[in-house]
């Protein structure tokens, strides 16, 4: 089953349609209007050169909404990135801060139980 698009996904498209409609539309009526050939001729140059102009602008804008949306998103995944290496560097230090909390409460537990035992060992009880 094919996938159809709104016309808010595809906005170039959209503006193809009218462009080419329009120029449809414009030839039809030049070819339909009573003129004689130069008359026709000058009519349909001027016509086709405001269409170009037409597309042009629609292209730039178009381009320039490209870019825009480009831009926008680099941006927007260089601060993903700069959040999540930043996230990653304070697990990081957390992660060593309680390593060395734990080697210390280890060291204390282990001297702890060896003090008991020294004590067992001279007294023969705790």
């Amino acid at each position: 089953m094919a996938h159809t698009h709104s016309i808010s996904e595809r906005p170039g498209q959209l503006t193809g349609v009218v462009a080419l409609s329009a120029a449809v539309g414009a030839l039809a009526a030049l070819l339909f209007t009573p003129r004689n050939g130069q008359e026709m001729r000058h009519d349909i140059k001027r016509r086709s050169r405001a269409m170009k102009d037409k597309l042009r602008s629609s292209t730039d804008t178009a381009t320039d909404t490209v870019k825009e949306s480009t831009e926008r998103m680099k941006s927007t995944a260089a601060n993903a990135a700069d959040r999540a290496k930043s996230t990653a560097s304070k697990v990081k230090e957390d992660a060593k801060q309680t390593g060395k909390e734990v080697k210390r409460d280890s060291r204390r537990t282990s001297s702890d139980i060896k003090d008991a035992v020294d004590e067992i060992r001279r007294n023969g009880e705790p």
